[in-house]
């Protein structure tokens, strides 16, 4: 059974589903904050993508997942400038407008199941801020009316093939995706 969960695109500061972070403005500041786009999976175990179910795509079971398309970063306005989100997908996720990381291959935290799946957010109401896309790993949060970063892309599983003398990989794509992530599987036919 394959299972193919589609990311949502954010409202506002409200996430994206499947993986998006939270977004917060602070008006008295002038400075606003987005949701982060969720990302788009395909996995051979049910439920959204980072979901601590031990029957779900887990870190604990990302053997399951197959393709992943990471979803942008919040954008962020400072003072009446924008920022625009870091793009999702490919191996790495677009930063954000001040400094925060895109999602890698790998954990950018302090475990390394960090971030897997889920975009970050931050936790307090006390200043603006945009959240991270999800991806195979999360974007960072912005603060202060800068940007979230979006989350990476990943592809495991589909097995790339030589057809006519031409070479097809299996591949993602970086600096494709905002809002949230979009995943295309072309179909090739062989003779």
């Amino acid at each position: 059974m394959i299972y193919v969960y589609n990311g949502g695109s954010p409202s506002g500061t409200s996430y994206g589903a499947n993986g998006g972070g939270n977004g917060y403005n602070y008006p008295s500041s002038k400075q606003y904050g987005a949701g982060g786009g969720g990302s788009t999976h395909v996995a051979t175990k049910p439920y959204g993508l980072g979901t601590n179910s031990s029957s779900g795509p887990s870190y604990a079971n990302r053997s399951s997942i197959l393709i992943v398309a990471g979803g942008g970063g919040g954008g962020g306005i400072d003072n009446g400038t924008a920022h625009k989100g870091g793009d999702g997908g490919g191996e790495r996720g677009g930063n954000g407008s001040g400094g925060a990381l895109g999602g890698r291959q790998i954990s950018t935290g302090s475990s390394p199941s960090e971030n897997f799946g889920i975009g970050d957010y931050y936790s307090s109401s006390g200043t603006a801020s945009s959240g991270g896309g999800g991806g195979w790993f999360g974007g960072n949060y912005g603060l202060r009316g800068e940007s979230g970063a979006g989350g990476s892309g990943y592809v495991d599983g589909v097995a790339p093939f030589t057809h006519n003398g031409k070479y097809y990989p299996a591949e993602t794509e970086a600096g494709v995706n905002e809002g949230n992530g979009r995943a295309f599987i072309r179909y090739v036919e062989c003779a």
